[in-house]
Parts: structure tokens; sequence; C-alpha cells
């Protein structure tokens, strides 16, 4: 999971461990760009709206490691008071 929010982050890292995944938090792209090829997972949540390099930026980056092809990538961002999710290569 790429999320600057950390409360939020720990919050569903415990969600999502409780059912059994495993979970790592990057809170900025560069750790994110570092880190996810060697753990190489199912799907990244990214937050789209991060501090420096954001979401859009870091997924363009994912999808040209070869290591990352398979992996999805769910997109989530807030505007006001809603959240958007959605995901890039999920089937629907």
């Amino acid at each position: 999971m790429v999320e600057d929010n950390l409360d939020y982050a720990l919050g569903i890292r415990r969600l999502l461990e409780s059912a059994g995944h495993e979970v790592q938090i990057c809170n900025h792209g560069l750790a994110a760009l570092s880190q996810a090829p060697a753990f190489v997972p199912d799907v990244i949540l990214l937050d789209l709206g991060l501090p420096g390099m954001d979401g859009y930026e870091v997924a363009r980056r994912m999808r040209q490691n070869e290591s990352l092809a398979r992996t999805k990538i769910g997109r989530r961002s807030r505007v006001g008071a809603r959240v958007w999710v959605g995901c890039s290569g999920c089937a629907p």
C-alpha cells in the first residue's frame, strides 16, 4: 500500500491482515518504487494524492517494471469528503 496518511494505512492494513493478506506500507512514491519489485505484490493500493511524486507518476513507473507486470494497481483519491477508488488491470 502506498499511502501518506498513516492512520488510514494502518486501519486498512489491520483489515487486510485479518483476512489473511500480507501488507507492506510505503508512505511515498520513491519508497514504493524501490520496495515493490522485491516484494512483488499481487495488488498495490495507491493513493493518487501523494506529496512529491503523485500516484499517477508512481503507477506509470511501476508499469515500466517487468517484475510488476502482473500486479494490479488499485487507485484511491480523496476529493472533499468523497473517496474515489478505481483499479487498473482488475477484472470488472
